[in-house]
């Protein structure tokens, strides 16, 4: 089994590569990189970090401009380096679309002010600070993850998950940007067992299932502080940063959310007419929705077996 772990893994990295079994000596290097990489998928707990190698081929070139200078106004605390890199992640992401869907390919013109832009929306509501644990749950198309930890490089990211071979390419932009503070799990997140101090996520689903599959990461201990960055004036400590559209007012009222808070993109991120949001859950609201999940389980499970 171990075995069959380790060959399909290197598969799915060939694939996401463009390589074939007959590609030449340089796909024959790159694949080997590829294969060792992939060795990690059979690690007893299914937990994986993956160092992928980069393509061979040169990356081609956008049909598009990709220009955050339109954007740059709004997010005064983003430094010329960052901005570097932030392009450097646009094109990164432009490249793997040609051979892995990680946004529509029919928006990739857009990836900007539809997709990037718009997760740096995260650092208009909360800036995290050094040493403060974020976690990205349904991280497999990059966003919001990777640009929240450009702009925010002293705080600790996890991205999380279970699409091997979009981890795979998660792994590589990360890897190939030097992003030091990002790591890259591979799991389901049911069988992740740590605490943060801060969720991110992005259209993953309704609040109250991202919360049912979720809310254990809330860590009730959190001294992360509260704070207040950006236009918004609302002080924002540990919780959920979560980037949807449409009308929260049924999931939150399901999930038993009580506080919140409702930020459109639009108002964050004047450049772009975003009809999204970032809803903002206070941590205290993730664990007490946590307790109560934990508590109705045994009554399910009793109802199961009756």
């Amino acid at each position: 089994m171990r075995l069959l772990a380790i060959v399909a893994c290197a598969v799915l990295a060939r694939r996401a590569m463009g390589l074939q079994p007959s590609a030449g000596p340089r796909a024959a290097t790159a694949a080997a990189a590829a294969t060792a990489a992939a060795a990690s998928c059979s690690g007893p707990r299914r937990r994986n970090f993956f160092h992928l190698a980069a393509s061979s081929s040169p990356p081609p070139s956008p049909s598009f401009a990709v220009d955050f200078q339109p954007y740059k106004s709004d997010f005064p605390h983003i430094t010329p380096a960052q901005w570097a890199t932030l392009e450097a992640l646009a094109l990164k992401l432009v490249e793997w679309n040609s051979k892995v869907n990680l946004i529509s390919r029919k928006d990739i013109e857009l990836i900007l002010a539809n997709h990037i832009v718009p997760c740096l929306g995260v650092s208009q509501v909360r800036r995290f600070q050094r040493g403060e644990r974020v976690i990205d749950v349904g991280s497999g198309g990059v966003l919001p993850g990777l640009p929240t930890a450009i702009v925010c490089p002293d705080a600790h990211f996890t991205l999380l998950d279970s699409n091997t071979k979009k981890m795979m390419v998660v792994q590589d932009i990360a890897t190939s940007l030097g992003l030091t503070n990002v790591r890259v799990v591979c799991d389901r997140a049911e069988k992740v067992h740590e605490r943060f101090d801060f969720m991110l996520g992005r259209s993953v689903s309704a609040v109250p299932t991202f919360l049912g599959f979720s809310s254990h990461f809330m860590d009730p201990a959190s001294a992360a502080p509260a704070a207040t960055h950006g236009p918004t004036g609302v002080n924002v400590g540990p919780g959920l940063l979560y980037i949807k559209g449409g009308d929260f007012s049924d999931e939150l009222n399901e999930a038993g959310v009580r506080a919140h808070h409702l930020f459109p993109i639009r108002e964050l991120i004047p450049s772009v007419p975003s009809e999204k949001y970032v809803l903002y859950i206070p941590g205290e609201q993730i664990v007490a929705f946590h307790r109560r999940q934990e508590k109705a389980a045994p009554a399910k499970k009793s109802n199961s077996k009756s």
